[in-house]
């Protein structure tokens, strides 16, 4: 059953309170470090003063916790191991993982997005995945209308620094609202009017109150600073990141109909995949809209954070095809070594393995499913060159050629791998006396 009101909502009104009453006291470095002594007395999870963290954290951002507070939020997570692991407890001990990860020195992408929150359960079948997917990114997209919406009618109390002006806040709202347009019409048949005003983020939140990543919606947000342009950014990569998960069950999942000769099975989930990376694509003119001057600034806060440790897009990438040797031995995998120790020691075929036999050997008599499936496959590649195209632009326009955050080459590294194939194989003459 939906909630009348979700509970990231309520969390949200708890955490402006405190700000409120931090200004009539002595401030929030204080009431968080009084807030921790207290709940130390009587440890227990429900009573733990996330709201006061939450409000810090969007007061001075990650990068710049005192270390009085660091070494109190550290001693609390040791007194949360030492009592019940309910799932609320786990929950928190996650949140303060997140929020501890540089004072852990283990700070990298993955923490940054929040990832084992934004996640999709690949236990449910295609249909409930595409589903969690969906009410995923409509939340946090309608988050990121909340967002910009409240800065233009409320002034920004969330990340106040670097506001950009009503115009660019406005047309986030509209480009959020376009990317989130297919999502939501999936989930409900229809979209929201946007014209509805305030009503519009409120409906959103209560489709997907149920999701488990909507749940945890506000605490999946811990900036390194307080420029207001990074909220918008991590939204923006966490929609990518459910997008290539899915996109990487989907391959997967083509690759056993090829496997068992389910050619035109294949092709469909293909087809799938295809059409989930080019509406993700729209995201793109959203992240355009960053202030380049904002995100330089707090760009230099998420050093060893980038998303060349994108797990998700690796697995998506090496599902299609398997690297070769000097990809699989390139920092873009040497990023993600769990995925790569599973490429070393993994005798699954990849998706171009199983089809590549199907699209050259079968073509020669005309059969209408080989056909089918290498349109399938090429479309899929000609999408993901048009995605990477876009995002090397996208990315020379912020940072020029400036060193990556991932201690990649920046903009050089994503133009020299502008041309690595997703379905490399198909792009050779078919083999002959084999």
């Amino acid at each position: 059953m939906m909630r009348e009101k979700p509970y990231y909502l309520e969390l949200l009104q708890e955490v402006e309170d405190v700000h409120e009453a931090a200004r009539a006291s002595r401030g929030l470095p204080a009431i968080i470090i009084d807030s921790l002594a207290v709940w130390q007395n009587a440890p227990d999870e429900s009573t733990f003063p996330i709201e006061v963290l939450v409000a810090y954290l969007y007061d001075c951002g990650k990068h710049f916790l005192p270390a009085a507070v660091l070494d109190a939020l550290a001693d609390a997570r040791i007194t949360l191991d030492k009592i019940s692991r309910s799932e609320n407890n786990e929950n928190l001990r996650y949140y303060l993982s997140i929020v501890l990860d540089k004072y852990d020195d283990r700070y990298d992408y993955n923490s940054y997005t929040a990832n084992q929150w934004i996640r999709l359960n690949e236990q449910e079948n295609m249909d409930s995945l595409l589903q969690q997917r969906d009410a995923t990114v409509t939340a946090l997209l309608a988050d990121i209308i909340r967002f910009e919406r409240s800065s233009i009618q409320l002034g920004a109390w969330q990340l106040p620094s670097e506001v950009p002006d009503k115009q660019i806040l406005t047309k986030r709202e509209h480009l959020a609202y376009r990317a989130l347009s297919g999502p939501c019409n999936r989930l409900i048949g229809t979209v929201p009017d946007i014209e509805t005003g305030d009503k519009v983020p409120q409906q959103l939140f209560s489709l997907c109150a149920e999701s488990p990543s909507a749940q945890a919606l506000l605490l999946t947000i811990v900036p390194v600073y307080i420029i207001h342009d990074e909220y918008m950014f991590i939204r923006i990569l966490q929609c990518f990141e459910v997008t290539f998960q899915l996109m990487a069950v989907y391959i997967e999942k083509a690759t056993q109909h090829a496997e068992a000769d389910e050619l035109e099975e294949s092709s469909s989930v293909i087809e799938c995949a295809h059409a989930v990376l080019v509406e993700s694509a729209c995201l793109f003119s959203l992240l355009a809209t960053l202030q380049p001057m904002s995100f330089a600034t707090f760009r230099r806060f998420t050093e060893g954070a980038s998303a060349i440790q994108s797990d998700n897009y690796k697995r998506f990438e090496a599902a299609c095809g398997k690297p070769r040797s000097e990809r699989l031995n390139s920092p873009a995998f040497e990023s993600v070594p769990n995925v790569r120790d599973d490429l070393l020691m993994s005798r699954t075929p990849s998706l171009q393995d199983v089809a590549r036999p199907a699209t050259t050997e079968r073509l020669m008599s005309d059969d209408n499913a080989s056909v089918h499936l290498r349109r399938a496959l090429l479309s899929l590649e000609e999408a993901h060159q048009r995605w990477k195209t876009t995002h090397l632009t996208l990315a020379r326009r912020m940072i020029g050629d400036q060193t990556g955050t991932g201690y990649t080459a920046g903009t050089p590294y994503l133009a020299s791998v502008l041309e690595n194939r997703l379905f490399w194989r198909l792009h050779r003459p078919p083999d002959r006396g084999h």
